[in-house]
């Protein structure tokens, strides 16, 4: 999944592989009648999709079967005007798409108000005992922003993560899950969003998020945050952080910062570091808007001559 901002009615879109893989320049998703610049090196969008590098073809003998490859691309658009709201309403005849500067046919077109797949990260380790009350607060909130037909994922993290809840349809499960829950313990990070991105990528939806709720430390995992970009990379889940760090040493609280930006720009996702239960809120709010507002656009890559 590509996530694909345009914004000012300018947009240029890539895809690329992570580092230093080719990358494919030109890809374009064109709102009609809002005037596309194509800008070279300029990057003004979010991208959260990674084709995987394609191996070498091996030569066919005669009486093997012949087999077509074709990759489908997702994307994720969020427009928006030139103050920066959104712009919702548009259709599928509003768009056009070119790769390389062929048009390409739009397969599948999903409007801005359609339902997600949602994992939710929630760090129940000791140091988040003082943050637990306003985050599960300002959680409950999103929940009822959030679109009535969404599926959710419930992981709960300390030392170890587990699996709360599994396809959950109401929102309602979820706060009263969190409502049962004592943090304690050391923080297990990298192993939970891990383990989120793998449950969400199985989800029934075509957006797919992830969203983390936690402190930002992590002293317990097995997996690094080299393996969790890895896992993104290969993903097509856009993940959002929410960094509650007021209670941390302003070292701690600078690597948490660190390590949540890193785990979030590279899916065109966001981490947000709220201070107190009003800027919690706010934060959860935009994110619900900003999942709702994002169009679903999925085309197949016609062969370059």
């Amino acid at each position: 999944m590509k996530r694909v901002s345009v914004a000012n009615g300018i947009l240029t879109a890539w895809k690329f592989g992570w580092p230093y893989s080719r990358h494919y320049l030109g890809t374009a998703v064109e709102p009609a009648g809002i005037p596309v610049l194509i800008l070279g090196f300029i990057l003004v969008l979010t991208v959260s999709a990674f084709p995987q590098r394609s191996r070498p073809t091996p030569t066919p003998r005669s009486d093997d079967p012949i087999r077509i490859n074709s990759q489908i691309v997702n994307l994720l658009v969020d427009v928006t005007d030139h103050y920066d709201r959104s712009v919702t309403g548009l259709k599928k005849a509003d768009f056009s798409i070119s790769d390389n500067g062929v048009p390409q046919t739009i397969n599948f077109f999903g409007d801005g108000d359609s339902p997600v797949s949602i994992g939710i990260v929630f760090d129940l380790s000791g140091s988040m005992t003082d943050s637990l009350p306003m985050a599960r607060a300002a959680l409950k909130n999103f929940l009822i922003r959030s679109h009535p037909q969404d599926e959710y994922f419930l992981l709960a993290f300390n030392k170890q993560s587990r699996l709360i809840l599994d396809h959950a349809v109401h929102g309602e499960e979820i706060v009263k899950q969190l409502e049962r829950a004592n943090p304690s313990g050391n923080t297990s990070l990298y192993d939970a969003v891990y383990l989120g991105l793998d449950k969400v990528e199985h989800g029934v939806y075509r957006k797919k998020v992830l969203l983390i709720i936690t402190d930002g430390q992590d002293n317990s995992s097995r997996y690094t945050i080299k393996d969790v970009i890895g896992a993104e990379k290969e993903s097509g889940v856009i993940v959002y952080a929410i960094g509650i760090t007021r209670g941390s040493f302003m070292r701690e609280r600078r690597n948490s910062a660190y390590n949540l930006e890193d785990i979030t720009k590279i899916t065109g996702g966001q981490a947000f570091f709220p201070y107190d239960e009003t800027e919690v809120a706010t934060a959860l709010d935009r994110v619900a808007t900003e999942i709702r507002q994002l169009y679903v656009i999925s085309y197949t890559p016609s062969p370059v001559a």
